[in-house]
């Protein structure tokens, strides 16, 4: 019974922890778009 429960648990711990690592990746990639669109806008 604790084994089908492990096998339960272990693609929510994966989810969990990719989760928040695509989401680290996500802000940063979005804080990247936004200082390079914002760029040419400063120094114009």
């Amino acid at each position: 019974m604790g084994f089908i429960f492990g096998l339960a648990a272990l693609p929510k711990a994966f989810q969990i922890f990719f989760g928040d690592l695509a989401d680290k990746v996500g802000r940063y990639r979005m804080l990247v778009v936004l200082s390079a669109a914002l760029t040419p806008v400063l120094f114009v």
